[in-house]
């Protein structure tokens, strides 16, 4: 067989090339013969050839290995007008006589006879990984005009394998400790940004797939409807920075008691507890034209800023004051009313009778009885 080893220097052809002769079954009990390869250890029994040797191997025993290294000082590149040399020529008869050669060059187009590319049997390329002792074979079962070609490998048998240290020394070889592990810094950025967007990805759909607590949005909703714009927190400062005037100067325009000097005296003991009333057009009387719509009121019968439709859905379902303990809880810590207690009006009672004192002119819902008696002259 005709074999051709390629790749650049220092990517392991020859290492692998005399590992590969010393070892396959194939070759057990041959002569081998070598021309090229420098201070081969005599422990192998192979024998150098001379230059002369060389352009004359088919001279040699039938049944010989023979083994060119930088084969292209045996068959140099030949013109298109010039005939093959009769040592190139025999090439194509080689196994006539049982031989088996190993032909190693940098690469085939530029550097061997064209006329050898057709001979080729098995073609094997070597690639080191990276510069480390990892290194790719490709095989092809002919020549392989492109071996680097992306499209070329996927056709070829590809074999990882390692450069043996034991063949170290058995013979010269000026790129065989001159290369190191060397990572193209353009690849390693490559795969550090594909690693990072695929964690990226895996932490997105993570995120995505995973359940979310509940937000409540209603009661968020509920909430902001009884906020009022104007009374929104500006920035508190450290009362050491203040001086006499800024502490009397009001957080909130138009409200002299948000002056900071009040700040210690004005802390919340309760907050607005909304009671709310809806008017309707055959209900209200002509003395509260200016009461449309539905309304909230404090328990301190001060006007709620509170949107139309939130207030409408009180009136309707009642407001739920997370403040107030349940029955059973005011049972279990002897809260118990009195029957004085019970007479008591509620919140909202509270809220309509300090509004009907502020405004002697307006009724409510629960005054419809009263107003149908005044307009009855009773």
């Amino acid at each position: 067989m005709l074999y051709q080893v390629t790749g650049t220097p220092g990517q392991g052809k020859t290492l692998n090339t005399i590992k590969f002769v010393n070892e396959s079954k194939q070759f057990k009990d041959r002569p081998i013969y070598y021309f090229g390869i420098k201070d081969l250890d005599e422990s192998f029994g192979w024998v150098e050839l001379t230059e002369e040797e060389a352009f004359n191997w088919p001279e040699l025993p039938s049944g010989s290995v023979i083994i060119f290294d930088e084969a292209y000082n045996v068959f140099p590149v030949r013109h298109a007008s010039k005939k093959p040399p009769e040592h190139v020529k025999k090439l194509a008869t080689h196994r006539h006589q049982g031989m088996d050669i190993i032909l190693i060059n940098q690469k085939i187009s530029g550097q061997v006879d064209p006329f050898i590319k057709g001979l080729i049997n098995e073609h094997h390329h070597y690639d080191r990984i990276f510069g480390s002792s990892a290194v790719n074979r490709f095989v092809w079962a002919r020549c392989c005009d492109n071996p680097n070609s992306p499209s070329e490998r996927k056709t070829a048998n590809t074999v990882l394998c390692k450069l043996d240290k034991k063949y170290f020394g058995k013979y010269h070889s000026a790129d065989q400790h001159t290369h190191t592990t060397q990572y193209p810094k353009g690849r390693i950025a490559l795969l550090l940004g594909a690693i990072v967007l695929c964690i990226g990805m895996v932490y997105y759909t993570y995120v995505q797939l995973s359940p979310q607590p509940p937000t409540a949005p209603n009661q968020q909703q509920f909430n902001e409807g009884f906020a009022d714009p104007a009374s929104s927190p500006a920035t508190v400062k450290d009362p050491a920075d203040l001086t006499y005037a800024e502490s009397y100067t009001p957080e909130l325009e138009g409200m002299p008691w948000t002056a900071p000097v009040y700040r210690d005296v004005m802390q919340p003991v309760t907050y607005p507890k909304p009671n709310c009333v809806k008017w309707s057009d055959h209900d209200r009387p002509e003395s509260t034209d200016k009461m449309k719509g539905c309304h909230c009121f404090s328990q301190q019968g001060t006007r709620m800023n509170v949107n139309e439709m939130l207030c409408k859905a009180i009136v309707a379902g009642g407001f739920f004051d997370v403040t107030k303990p349940d029955p059973d809880q005011e049972s279990r810590e002897g809260y118990r009313r009195s029957s004085r207690n019970d007479s008591e009006p509620s919140q909202g009672q509270l809220a309509a009778q300090e509004y009907r004192r502020r405004h002697p002119q307006t009724f409510f819902l629960n005054d419809r009885t009263r107003y149908r008696n005044l307009k009855s002259g009773q």
